[in-house]
């Protein structure tokens, strides 16, 4: 594969980022490259490196982690042959872009689906911004799909349940169906639905909620037991053929009591 000036890792939670990236990481210590690592924050951080001390310290590797804040690599005046970035969607694009100028190669990891800390900036933007990089003998950008998570084998039944279940990911090889060629033809029609309702459209109820999700609502299994059973909460859609266009969740406030004056 031709080498690439900068890498895109995208996979769900838990799919195992941090420790391919600890292996990555260790790896490129062992060949004696000078390695960066950054996350949005300092929780992220403790997160990371808990995943990457182990396949360091199985390097036998006694070099310190080589942690930094992000703001910190950009007052720093060493260059590095890695930068890695883990939760890049978190971090704000200029910082990214800043990021990206200081370094040979970076990896940025990152979950797109169901929340970004940059909206549509990360995927749109930012990799919008990688692949114009003019670049000398090498790609300018390489994507790159973690599908098989290090903890469970591809495909795991539980974890296709659970996504199904909650309609965390839309199912394999299918797109989410925003208005396209095939439903363009067809008339917005507006709908409302509350509560239970919902019950007898499990598909509707689908497209709905992968809509939110991928819309970066940082959408959760919480959000879904909401729209199902407060019955203050209603779902106004627009429709246009099989795509759902846009949703607004509304939540009715409560009454006040009418009072005369005296």
């Amino acid at each position: 594969m031709k080498p690439a000036k900068s890498y895109v890792l995208i996979a769900p939670r838990g799919r195992g980022k941090s420790t391919l990236l600890g292996d990555s990481l260790a790896k490129m210590l062992q060949a004696n490259k000078k390695v960066a690592l950054t996350a949005p924050n300092q929780s992220r951080d403790s997160n990371l490196k808990s995943s990457i001390r182990v396949p360091v310290k199985e390097a036998n590797l006694d070099a310190p982690l080589p942690f930094y804040a992000p703001d910190a690599l950009l007052t720093n005046e060493a260059k590095w042959d890695m930068l890695f970035v883990d939760e890049a969607s978190m971090i704000p694009v200029p910082l990214l872009m800043a990021l990206n100028q200081k370094t040979k190669h970076c990896l940025f990891s990152t979950t797109d689906y169901g929340y970004e800390g940059a909206g549509k900036g990360f995927g749109i933007r930012f990799c919008r911004y990688l692949e114009a990089q003019s670049t000398a003998n090498i790609l300018p950008l390489q994507s790159l799909i973690l599908k098989q998570t290090y903890t469970v084998g591809e495909n795991d039944p539980l974890e296709i349940w659970i996504n199904d279940c909650f309609f965390l990911a839309p199912n394999q090889g299918e797109e989410i169906p925003f208005i396209h060629a095939e439903s363009a033809s067809f008339a917005q029609v507006y709908k409302a639905v509350v509560g239970e309702a919902w019950l007898t459209q499990p598909d509707l109820l689908a497209r709905t909620f992968q809509l939110l999700v991928s819309a970066h609502y940082q959408t959760s299994p919480d959000n879904l037991r909401w729209i199902l059973d407060d019955p203050s909460v209603s779902a106004y859609l627009s429709l246009q053929g099989s795509a759902v266009n846009s949703v607004a969740i509304i939540t009715e406030e409560g009454t006040i009591a009418q009072t005369s004056l005296a």
